[in-house]
């Protein structure tokens, strides 16, 4: 005898439809190694039209069997074009992280791709160009201040602490910024 249990042909089963809700049931095995055999799970139940209003759907997972983070990817991708996942019903605690996780994961990507046209392109590289000469600008602001401040007060200036740390700094570093240099 084979210690391989059986793998069920994932399903969804659609209990009820209104106009903007949807109920399905999930069964079967949702894993890896039933995606690797099949394209896409089996629909049964109610009829429905997939396109025209948007629908909230309620998921029933109580029936179904293993559910891995790809199985869980492709159900929220194939009821993702159906309408929103509003109600999750897991098997297991464990189920239930996964799916919630696969759904949040799949809500932060749905932004939309804007075409770029010449305008927007310019327009975008711009904005970048003054933010970062903003900061360039900003920073010699520092600059000037803290060496305005260190000779206005020169006589708290401790020149045997700074010559110390410029010796450390810049002569000592010689050698590695070489050797990094010639490595790359």
């Amino acid at each position: 005898m084979s210690d391989i249990t059986p793998v069920s042909s994932p399903r969804i089963v659609v209990s009820a439809v209104d106009q903007d809700r949807l109920v399905v049931e999930v069964r079967g095995d949702w894993s890896a190694n039933v995606f690797a055999d099949i394209a896409e799970p089996t629909w049964e139940g109610e009829r429905f039209e997939i396109g025209g209003a948007h629908r909230i759907i309620e998921m029933d997972c109580r029936g179904s069997g293993d559910i891995d983070t790809t199985g869980a990817a492709v159900l929220r991708a194939i009821l993702g074009r159906v309408g929103e996942i509003g109600t999750v019903i897991p098997a297991t605690p464990e189920q239930g992280e996964i799916l919630q996780r696969i759904c949040a994961l799949s809500e932060k990507v749905k932004e939309p791709v804007r075409p770029v046209g010449f305008i927007s392109f310019v327009g975008d590289r711009t904005i970048i160009i003054a933010q970062q000469l903003i900061g360039v600008v900003s920073l010699l602001g520092e600059i000037v201040g803290v060496c305005g401040r260190a000779l206005r007060f020169s006589r708290q200036l401790r020149t045997a602490e700074l010559m110390t740390q410029l010796y450390s700094v810049c002569l000592m570093a010689v050698g590695v910024v070489s050797l990094v240099t010639f490595l790359i």
